[in-house]
């Protein structure tokens, strides 16, 4: 079971890409050292902060477009945030460098 405290630094992560707001990611780390000493006591009560965490350290996987909105759902990505927006083609940012494509790349 996943626990709100858990996966709050990943949703804050996602909220970030949504935004561009980097206080969410401030969020996120704060949250993430908060709870560093029990996850650390208790690893197999703390699925969901190892979740974070992981995410944390190899970042999210960000991609907006409008026309390859079904493909980029389809492929699988960890920490992957699929955002509908109209632009030409597809934008695919990952950690904190972004790269357009006219086409949406294949295994991405």
């Amino acid at each position: 079971m996943q626990s709100a405290n858990g996966i709050a630094p990943l949703l804050l992560m996602q909220l970030t890409d949504a935004t561009g707001d980097d206080r969410f990611l401030e969020y996120a780390d704060k949250t993430l050292r908060a709870f560093a000493a029990l996850a650390e006591s208790y690893p197999t009560l703390s699925y969901s902060y190892l979740k974070s965490r992981h995410a944390f350290q190899i970042g999210t996987f960000k991609v907006e477009t409008s026309k390859f909105f079904g493909q980029a759902l389809k492929d699988f990505r960890p920490y992957k945030f699929v955002i509908k927006k109209e632009i030409d083609g597809v934008l695919i940012c990952e950690k904190n460098t972004c790269r357009k494509y006219d086409t949406y790349p294949a295994g991405r």
